[in-house]
């Protein structure tokens, strides 16, 4: 459930959103696999979109998001680097 999603809007109301999140670090993993040293660097970014409209009396809202995410992981697999 959105913050305010039964607050009054008027009707016409357009909204745009950007958004940005970045994680690095560590990686745990289960001990049994061959991997070791794992790090990750992962950077996501959305934009959104919403418009309100009125229907049959009524407020109502449609809304879009594109998110995206990219990550590079690097470590050591096998005990070869890749």
């Amino acid at each position: 459930m959105e913050p305010r999603s039964y607050s009054a809007v008027p009707v016409g109301t357009n909204f745009a959103v950007a958004g940005y999140a970045r994680s690095t670090g560590d990686v745990s993993v289960d001990p049994s696999l061959p991997i070791t040293d794992l790090q990750a660097r992962i950077n996501t970014y959305s934009l959104g979109y919403s418009h309100s409209f009125g229907v049959a009396g009524h407020l109502a809202s449609i809304a879009v998001l594109l998110p995206y995410a990219n990550a590079n992981l690097t470590g050591n697999v096998a005990g070869v680097p890749g």
